[in-house]
């Protein structure tokens, strides 16, 4: 029963009760049946008020958190052409995060500004496959497999979230670097790295 309902309940009864009335064990029932509703209702509203509380205090937090966003961006590389088939550094591609206990999300993006495929990986061979790899102190992560005969790859293609780093916060250093399947196998161009701490 609603509070508007439980209110007019309780006037019309007073309005009707008589002292001999109010001495009769029926109307005693009445009256403790409202009065049991009003106390529920108001149990009800003092747990809502607390969830509404608790809700609020959770969303200061999460604008507070998201309005702090830990992230690093590597210097730019114009061009890369790797001429070896063992791992090797590439250019400017390299950077280090200090997270609070977050997860490490790692990814090539654009560094320059132009057309749909400004910043992207171009593979030389329809054969033998370029090898690149996400590194975090000196252990790969990842091993992404390109290949094709003059074919532009995105460079937002290549992509990981480190799990490992959750519940510990510290100083991470992370790479990208290239194996090729042959000489001149491929060409980065206009990239960067980034790192972001996601939670």
């Amino acid at each position: 029963m609603s509070d508007l309902k439980l209110l007019a309940s309780l006037r019309k009864f007073k309005s009707n009760l008589s002292v001999e009335d109010y001495l009769k064990g029926e109307n005693r029932q009445n009256l403790k049946a409202i009065e049991d509703g009003f106390r529920r209702t108001n149990k009800a509203m003092t747990s809502a008020n607390s969830d509404i509380a608790s809700l609020r205090s959770d969303l200061d937090s999460l604008e507070s958190t998201s309005s702090s966003v830990n992230y690093t961006v590597s210097s730019i590389i114009g061009s890369f052409a790797p001429g070896t088939d063992t791992q090797q550094d590439v250019t400017n591609l390299t950077g280090s995060i200090t997270t609070t206990g977050g997860a490490v999300e790692i990814s090539l993006r654009s560094g320059g500004s132009g057309g749909l495929f400004v910043s992207m990986i171009s593979t030389n061979h329809a054969t033998n496959v370029t090898g690149i790899y996400i590194v975090k102190d000196s252990a790969n992560l990842a091993i992404y497999g390109l290949k094709g005969a003059n074919v532009s790859h995105p460079s937002a293609g290549i992509s990981y979230t480190d799990f490992a780093t959750v519940g510990a916060a510290a100083t991470y250093a992370y790479k990208i670097q290239v194996a090729n399947g042959s000489s001149g196998g491929c060409t980065f161009y206009n990239c960067v790295l980034t790192l972001r701490e996601v939670f």
